[in-house]
């Protein structure tokens, strides 16, 4: 009798709310690269939430372009720098975005991105200082300000290094002797930027 009201009462004894569940780092982009990590302290799920759990939970689980921007944990990469969809554009179903080695744990403050991969003009290229990780070396990489200027980009008659080569002109030498046309028609001139 004893035995059964203790069972009894282990039955009905309010558990603490726990919540892994298989299908919620599928709602997250590369959630399969940390699976249940992403949102609990536990490597396999259950129990106690990191606070980029937390976030995902209060957030109704829902993937979001706030939730990329904010930074749970508090290191310095925002949520989207963290699982490589800076801008909060991937949707769940979609498939991976960014590049899955370069995933960190959103909720833990001790594993962050290499700060190389810190795009901050927002243009795809990162910071010459890092050799070109992934795309290229970006000569211009500062926040607010460059994302026009990269590998790759069109150069302009200006002083400007558009394309990150090390030359603002390509070989234009500016107020320098030329010639234009052919035989009789052939004038003498200086190099000038033109209109278009």
């Amino acid at each position: 009798m004893i035995g059964s009201l203790v069972l009894s009462a282990l039955l009905l004894w309010p558990l603490p709310e726990v919540e892994a569940r298989a299908n919620y780092p599928s709602r997250i982009p590369n959630g399969s690269v940390n699976s249940c990590s992403n949102c609990h302290v536990a490597a396999g799920g259950g129990g106690r939430r990191t606070p980029f759990g937390e976030r995902f939970r209060s957030n109704n689980r829902r993937w979001t372009a706030g939730l990329a921007n904010a930074d749970a944990d508090g290191d310095g990469f925002t949520n989207g720098e963290e699982l490589q969809d800076i801008f909060g554009v991937w949707s769940e179903g979609d498939g991976a975005i960014g590049q899955a080695n370069l995933v960190t744990l959103p909720g833990d403050d001790s594993s962050t991105p290499d700060p190389c991969l810190d795009d901050a003009d927002g243009d795809g290229f990162f910071d010459a200082a890092c050799n070109g990780y992934l795309q290229g070396r970006d000569c211009n990489d500062v926040a607010g300000d460059g994302a026009d200027i990269h590998p790759g980009a069109d150069e302009m008659c200006d002083d400007v290094d558009w394309d990150c080569d090390g030359e603002a002109l390509n070989g234009i030498d500016l107020g320098g002797a030329c010639t234009s046309g052919v035989g009789a028609c052939e004038e003498a001139g200086v190099e000038v930027c033109g209109a278009d």
